[in-house]
């Protein structure tokens, strides 16, 4: 079987748009709001752990999730073919 590669010039442009959309919206109102992106960083990662290992953390997650979501398209035979 197969799997290597599969979807992953989706799941390459799928974290690049979710990391855009993520800066281009903000927590709060104001002209000081953080971006959503700044605001998980801070809020989940940062607090807890050291700036190295935070950071470390936050990519982890971020790797974590798109996985899951291409384990997801393999499990139900999705296939996204350029």
């Amino acid at each position: 079987v197969r799997v290597l590669g599969l979807n992953s010039i989706f799941v390459f442009v799928g974290s690049e748009l979710t990391i855009q959309l993520l800066e281009k919206t903000h927590v709060g109102s104001g002209t000081q709001a953080p971006s959503t992106y700044h605001w998980l960083y801070e809020h989940f990662f940062s607090n807890w752990a050291p700036a190295p290992t935070s950071g470390f953390l936050f990519a982890a997650v971020a790797l974590v999730f798109w996985w899951l979501v291409s384990y997801y398209f393999h499990r139900q035979h999705w296939s996204i073919a350029i």
